[in-house]
């Protein structure tokens, strides 16, 4: 007997034909290698026992000062925190509500101004962001558009505000758009019978002036009484938009009569509009129908608002919320009501109106803004950067001589992508160049050019581990350790030959530290959402892939597993027993890792081969009999199918079960290479990791 020993290195090798890279693993579906030998992953389990709206691209993770573990679950639709309860809260701020027509009334030579707002609720000392009002009374939009606290409140229906200077006349006006955003609770009152049911429909028309709804937003409503023999309370839908006043939701049930009605005490509490589940080339002026594009969000053009993407932090026990493109929302965690516009904190001074990326500085705690709206003009630039007073999220005045908030602005680039946190700096992209925000004296930042030729494939395939930080090109991978470098990867043509780059702004990057991994899952062509997976492992330096439905990650060390989200709008523990935890019952996973050809003296002789010594173990297998099949397939071409011999007879593949016990598998197999797979794919409860496999294989002449 004449043993050959089949001992490939580390990884998959895929850059190539199977044949070029022979002698190596070529394939490989949800295995790892750890310490040179493949391995089955771990599986996962449902963290979540309610579902998320839309589709999730951020999960964080934190612990507040009373030891109560939280989890950030931000979506297209709405934002959730998850706290030590397998319930998802939802903590979605709160948009602005319509004031109807001209609601500003301002007084020749007087800074104050009446704001009319039926029941508007709010008490003298609460603040309210004004928006969307027209110049008025000698004032411009600028110092109408602003945030102010309340003065007075001299009727129930309005209140006043200070104004920054004096009107030159006596006026009522604002326009038929002017919003307020409340820090006190507010429910939109609706007016008189708002609700337009029609027999046997479950559609009903929502008539509210100025109501700025996008189809798909949510809203809630409180105080209705029946019409057309149902009842419209609670949270719905915004089916389509009609008109600026009208809009139509549906019912879970149809009317039984054509009616209007619900009575004059009807409120609505509108939800921060929703974002893009998916990229689309039609956006643009004149692509879409009536409400298409959210009310108050910002205008700023770059490739990042295609589709709705968080940044968000810690800020101590607390967290900080920007949705991209949009204004920069808090989270109080002693509070645990809905995040709000930091704008309406108490100590709030030229806070940013909207942001595209943000970061929480470790060292003093500072919230920093990439691409931002401008202090001096108030519009957005997608390449300043704006931090507020340390410790102070409020405080964003550059000309506050007692604070230290600033900004700055990169001279090279678009518009900005991202930036992570590294040990001593901040790194920030541009869509091709890549600078360090640095400290220097009494607090204040500079930029330093790192790489003006690097490119970075979207806002959330960066990931900085110890002390490095890798990421996502377009056609390659890169890390930063001192210097900036592209990776050499064994499996980039397959990654890059089959991404779908129109979807790019999805691509996330996790880790996994215990397993030293960093890890991007994309969309394959044929997708529209993540469904696959490429890893780096770092410690052994070694690269596999693998397919996987998930569109956001958080790593283990607040919860005892890593978390990720999946489209099925479930949130899952990860290396949590070796099954599919997504199906009832559980099912096992789908694992297999695949050789390319191996072969005797370059396939000059034909290889006979008689027996399989398997080297495999199952240990931590929860089955009763654990086991793989092993599948060795001959072929005598390398561009033919595997199995067709010169004269076209067709040599069967061996496929063979190997359970813990098996010592040897007797086959008959001939050709000039052979390859091998192991698999497990019908067994729930196994674990299994290779060693060193090993074939009595004889050279049996050259036909």
């Amino acid at each position: 007997m004449s043993l050959f020993t089949f001992s490939p290195p580390p990884g998959l090798f895929n850059d190539g034909t199977a044949y070029s890279t022979k002698g190596v693993w070529f394939a490989a579906d949800k295995v790892r290698f750890r310490g040179g030998f493949p391995e089955k992953i771990g599986g996962w389990t449902k963290l979540t026992t309610s579902v998320f709206d839309g589709v999730c691209r951020s999960l964080i993770q934190w612990v507040d000062l009373s030891g109560v573990r939280h989890i950030g679950v931000g979506t297209n639709s709405k934002y959730y925190i998850e706290s030590s309860g397998a319930v998802l809260a939802d903590k979605t701020p709160l948009r602005a509500a319509p004031l109807g027509s001209n609601p500003l009334s301002v007084t020749n030579a007087s800074t104050t101004m009446t704001v009319a707002h039926r029941a508007h609720g709010q008490a003298v000392g609460d603040r309210v962001i004004l928006a969307g009002a027209e110049d008025t009374g000698g004032l411009t939009a600028a110092q109408l558009n602003d945030t102010f606290v309340i003065a007075s409140t001299p009727t129930v229906d309005t209140y006043t505000v200070t104004l920054p200077a004096a009107a030159s006349s006596t006026v009522t006006g604002g326009g038929a758009l002017v919003t307020a955003l409340y820090s006190s609770p507010f429910t939109s009152p609706m007016g008189n019978n708002p609700f337009e049911t029609t027999d046997l429909s479950a559609d009903v028309v929502v008539n509210h002036v100025n109501h700025g709804c996008k189809a798909g937003d949510f809203v809630t409503f409180d105080g209705a009484s029946a019409v057309g023999g149902i009842t419209i309370d609670g949270e719905y839908s915004v089916t389509s938009v009609t008109s600026v006043d009208e809009y139509v939701v549906t019912h879970s049930s149809a009317a039984t009569s054509t009616t209007t009605g619900g009575g004059a005490a009807v409120t609505a509490e509108y939800y921060l509009s929703i974002g893009l589940a998916n990229f689309t080339t039609s956006i643009g002026w004149g692509s879409g129908g009536w409400g298409v594009g959210g009310w108050g969000e910002s205008t700023s053009s770059g490739f990042g608002n295609q589709i709705r993407l968080w940044s968000v932090a810690s800020f101590g026990e607390d967290l900080v919320i920007n949705p991209r493109g949009g204004a920069i929302y808090f989270y109080d965690t002693s509070e645990a009501d809905r995040a709000y516009n930091i704008r309406l904190l108490s100590t709030a001074a030229e806070a940013p109106t909207a942001a595209n990326y943000i970061v929480v500085t470790p060292e003093d705690r500072r919230v920093v803004a990439f691409g931002c709206t401008d202090p001096n003009t108030g519009l957005f630039d997608p390449l300043l950067i704006r931090w507020c007073d340390n410790e102070d999220l409020g405080n964003w005045d550059p000309a506050d001589i007692s604070a230290t908030a600033g900004f700055i602005r990169l001279s090279s680039g678009s518009e900005i992508v991202c930036a992570a946190k590294s040990r001593q700096e901040i790194l920030v992209w541009t869509e091709g160049t890549l600078s360090a925000l640095r400290f220097v004296e009494d607090l204040i930042f500079s930029l330093t050019l790192l790489s003006p030729n690097i490119d970075i494939l979207g806002p959330n395939t960066v990931m900085s581990v110890d002390d490095s930080v890798f990421w996502m090109g377009r056609e390659n991978f890169f890390i930063y350790n001192g210097r900036v470098q592209v990776m050499p990867c064994a499996v980039r043509q397959y990654v890059f030959g089959d991404i779908n780059l129109d979807q790019a702004f999805k691509v996330t990057a996790s880790s996994n530290r215990l397993f030293r991994e960093v890890r991007w899952d994309y969309p394959s062509s044929g997708s529209v959402e993540n469904d696959r997976y490429v890893v780096f492992n770092y410690a052994e330096n070694v690269w596999y892939f693998g397919t996987m439905e998930r569109t956001a990650w958080s790593d283990a060390g607040i919860t005892n597993y890593p978390i990720a989200a999946s489209p099925d709008g479930y949130i899952y523990y990860h290396e949590f027993g070796w099954d599919d935890g997504s199906t009832n019952p559980t099912s096992a996973l789908e694992a297999y890792v695949e050789s390319s050809p191996i072969e005797l003296e370059d396939g000059e002789h034909f290889s006979f081969v008689r027996r399989i010594i398997p080297d495999i173990t199952f240990g931590e297998s929860t089955a009763s009999s654990p086991s793989v099949t092993y599948s060795i397939t001959p072929s005598n071409w390398p561009g033919g199918p595997r199995g067709a011999e010169d004269e076209g007879t067709t040599t069967r593949t061996a496929a063979l079960p190997v359970e813990e016990w098996t010592e040897k598998m007797d086959v008959r197999m001939r050709g000039r290479q052979f390859s091998l797979k192991v698999l497990s794919d019908t067994k729930t409860g196994v674990k299994w990791r290779l060693g060193k496999q090993r074939f009595d294989v004889r050279p049996d002449g050259r036909r």
